[in-house]
């Protein structure tokens, strides 16, 4: 079947859910990160990006934002991000991002900035504040002059860069770009302006593998994984792709961001052709002003006698 029209079509059944439907696609991202019971899985990839850039493992987590599939069945929010707080206060937020939309930065700029005002509503002390940590999953690379799938951010002086700006940074961004791993682990990357070569930590290596090819029936046995972490992010992902409400859900989602995504163009397209009209109006008065014949003018415009004799 012709893959355009199956993307339309809604998936009756697992094995074409499979081809529709992968690990990132928001629906499932967002059930498999915050549904209910899923907690060590929210816990385990946190801990596979911040091991892969040595920063200190989170204990255990808290899911802000919970994810009830019967309840969000009917949902047309565009963006399903995941809010998650540590055993210390610290924040995160997980977006997996399918597709890149301009003002990408200053959007996780926004995010990270709400997750930290956010601390203050209640009162907090400024000095009781906790770190806001923004990991976001991106199918398209944003880098194009790096070739590691991992970047990770923090606040340095710009003049000393091994000096951090804030003495406990309280914002850090983590930029994963699928596009650019490689499904081998002993892959290496080149991470930094000197050549430094390493490959992507185990822990994080397999949860890249599982969102980027964990549509595949075979994948447990093909990559000889045994992770349990994965291979429960990978039962997941087949009871969700089986089950008729879920894939309806995910369904109705896409065919609404198709809708929005086609309103939003349509009303380009009436605004350009507004602006043209305008133009072509200005034009032609002033073709008129000047004495011009109408019969020219309706040659250069293309405007009526009748619209020409109005102006």
């Amino acid at each position: 079947m012709n893959q355009k029209i199956l993307r339309l079509k809604k998936p009756e059944n697992a094995g074409e859910a499979r081809k529709i439907i992968s690990p990132t696609s928001d629906m499932f991202a967002r059930y498999l990160l915050a549904g209910e019971g899923h907690r060590l899985l929210t816990e385990s990839f946190i801990n596979a990006v911040l091991e892969n850039s040595d920063d200190p493992l989170i204990q255990t987590v808290e899911i802000k934002s919970p994810f009830n599939l019967a309840d969000w069945a009917d949902d047309r929010e565009t963006i399903l991000d995941v809010k998650v707080a540590d055993s210390t206060g610290a924040l995160y937020d997980i977006e997996i991002q399918n597709a890149l939309h301009r003002g990408f930065f200053n959007r996780l700029a926004l995010y990270w900035a709400q997750m930290y005002a956010g601390q203050a509503e209640s009162g907090t002390p400024y000095e009781n504040l906790c770190p806001c940590t923004v990991i976001a999953l991106l199918h398209e690379n944003i880098y194009p002059d790096m070739n590691k799938p991992h970047t990770c951010s923090v606040t340095v002086d710009r003049r000393e860069r091994s000096r951090l700006f804030f003495p406990d940074s309280p914002a850090r961004y983590h930029i994963l770009e699928l596009d650019k791993f490689e499904l081998n682990e002993k892959q290496l990357y080149t991470v930094d302006s000197r050549g430094t070569q390493e490959p992507v930590k185990q822990k994080l290596c397999r949860w890249l593998r599982f969102f980027k090819d964990g549509a595949r029936e075979d994948f447990m046995t093909r990559y000889g994984e045994t992770d349990t972490d994965i291979a429960e992010a990978k039962k997941t992902y087949e009871d969700f792709i089986s089950d008729e409400q879920a894939r309806d859900a995910e369904f109705r989602h896409r065919i609404y961001l198709m809708d929005r995504a086609q309103e939003q163009s349509d009303a380009r397209k009436e605004g350009l052709a507004e602006g043209t009209r305008k133009t072509t109006l200005t034009n032609a008065r002033n073709l008129k002003r000047l004495g011009v014949s109408d019969k020219i003018i309706a040659e250069a415009t293309g405007l009526t006698p009748g619209e020409i004799a109005a102006l």
